[in-house]
């Protein structure tokens, strides 16, 4: 009784009995020593491994240089990766802005070319629908008509210097400085000689065609080479063949755009307007006035 009392106090003062177990016996002994109370620290109180000083590992150069080599190729692959994945991105938005460059300007010439008529029916403008039959027609006349209008504008230039010559004693102007300019429309008759020669015609233009390109070869060029040699020889043999091819030039010529205006008539979307109404006369006429 007067133990339990006793260990009561100590624990009330804060000191607690240490146990001893007896391993031999079993049995289990409470001593309560006489001099000073001693606390023994428990397990817990134990100093942790982690309070321990580190161990120092022995520094290795090469292994440090090879995993620097590591990093430094790790990092090279991400870059490399990047400037990969940047460069096919550029490439497919170039890609990409071309084709719709190129939409866009199909749109454009279509809207251009487009030709839009009234339709009756709901009172709207639509566009006029054309078949391929049509289209392939006019590409065939266009074969002749293109080749009509650059021989037309080399007759305008004769025209031009006819014109020049016969105002000659009016304006003062030599007519020898006149003369080479002659012998310079040689070479581009000669060019578009050779450039209609080469050229494939359909069949149902073939007779126009021969006449326009035999015009070419002979008329206009003829008469280039005489009315040159006449002025610059003063020779009155060559001013008559001159005058002569002049004639012929001025009258095939004129049979020529008929036969042409005629044919571009029964081709459907083909404008001849500016065929009818040209002519030597309305054209020396035009330019006389700006002169």
């Amino acid at each position: 009784m007067s133990r339990t009392i006793f260990q009561q106090r100590l624990q009330q003062q804060g000191v607690t009995k240490p146990s001893n177990e007896n391993t031999d016996s079993g049995a289990e002994t409470n001593n309560v020593s006489s001099g000073p109370l001693r606390h023994y620290p428990s397990e817990k109180t134990m100093p942790d491994k982690k309070d321990q000083a580190p161990v120092l590992q022995k520094y290795d150069p090469e292994q440090d240089e090879m995993r620097m080599l590591n990093e430094e190729q790790a990092y090279q692959l991400r870059i490399a990766r990047k400037q990969k994945i940047k460069y096919y991105i550029e490439k497919v938005f170039q890609v990409v802005l071309i084709a719709s460059c190129v939409y866009l300007v199909f749109l454009i010439y279509g809207v251009l070319n487009t030709n839009y008529v009234y339709d009756k029916s709901n009172g709207s403008v639509v566009p006029l629908v054309v078949p391929v039959e049509t289209i392939k027609a006019k590409a065939e006349y266009e074969v002749v008509s293109s080749q009509y209008l650059q021989a037309r504008t080399l007759y305008e230039e004769v025209l031009k210097l006819d014109y020049r010559l016969g105002m000659a004693s009016n304006t003062g102007e030599d007519p020898l400085l006149i003369a080479p300019e002659y012998e310079k429309l040689l070479e581009k008759i000669s060019s578009l000689s050779v450039q209609m020669a080469a050229q494939t015609v359909p069949a149902q233009y073939t007779q126009p065609y021969n006449m326009l390109l035999s015009w070419v070869q002979n008329d206009i060029a003829l008469y280039c080479q005489y009315i040159s040699r006449a002025i610059t020889q003063n020779n009155v043999a060559d001013m008559n063949k001159a005058l002569s091819y002049k004639e012929s030039m001025y009258s095939n010529f004129m049979r020529i755009t008929e036969i042409v205006a005629t044919l571009g008539s029964r081709v459907e979307n083909v404008d001849i307007s500016m065929l009818l109404n040209w002519s030597p006369e309305s054209f020396i006429e035009q330019y006389s006035g700006g002169i």
